[in-house]
């Protein structure tokens, strides 16, 4: 793994700006998956949200979801080719909630042991930032194996550190990265910090 901070979420990548805004992006990823689709002969599926994806192997293990610690071994590619990050053969392994949109989704459509290949618009990507190699607005390949999962959950608040049998998904408004909150902790960003959006409650 050379770059595995190119897959983490910091909510500044999703703050989108105005330049460009006549150009509708969201069109152009979607022509640029499928001339990539038909100039590689894949057989991709779209998922609705702009996301296509490849199953090369459906796995027979665990299903992820948002909450998994998932262990995957991958390959990130523009659409010419260009290798921007890529793990070793033991993977990468890190909480599905903090990785960019197109991962959170895609990643789900495999059971531990699948792979295949996710073909990810700029929307679903890093938008209109460049982040290192990425130039901004990048349509992203990746190619994937889900070698894990793990559907622990956190079991310590991330503001005071406690233990606590039942914990709170909390995130700012600006952010797509997920935490967990004890109760305490919860009740008392509810009453300080409005621009925080709360995703329900897991029971240990």
């Amino acid at each position: 793994m050379k770059r595995l901070f190119f897959l983490l979420l910091f909510s500044s990548l999703f703050i989108f700006n105005t330049c460009n805004k006549n150009v509708d992006y969201n069109q152009l990823d979607e022509e640029i998956i499928l001339q990539y689709i038909s100039d590689n002969n894949l057989n991709a599926e779209p998922t609705g949200s702009g996301l296509y994806y490849v199953v090369n192997n459906t796995g027979n293990g665990d299903v992820p979801d948002i909450n998994s610690i998932v262990t995957v071994a991958y390959k990130g590619t523009l659409t010419d080719g260009t290798i921007f990050d890529q793990s070793g053969t033991s993977g990468a392994t890190f909480p599905l909630s903090n990785v960019i949109q197109g991962w959170q989704e895609g990643i789900p459509l495999y059971s531990e042991g699948g792979s295949g290949i996710l073909l990810i618009p700029s929307a679903l990507g890093y938008g209109s930032q460049a982040v290192g190699s990425i130039p901004a607005n990048s349509v992203l390949i990746f190619e994937v194996t889900l070698l894990n999962v793990n559907s622990v959950r956190e079991k310590f608040c991330h503001s005071c550190k406690k233990s606590s049998d039942t914990m709170y998904r909390v995130r700012l408004n600006t952010s797509k990265n997920w935490y967990f909150l004890c109760k305490t902790c919860t009740e008392d960003n509810k009453t300080s910090n409005p621009n925080y959006i709360y995703g329900g409650t897991w029971k240990l």
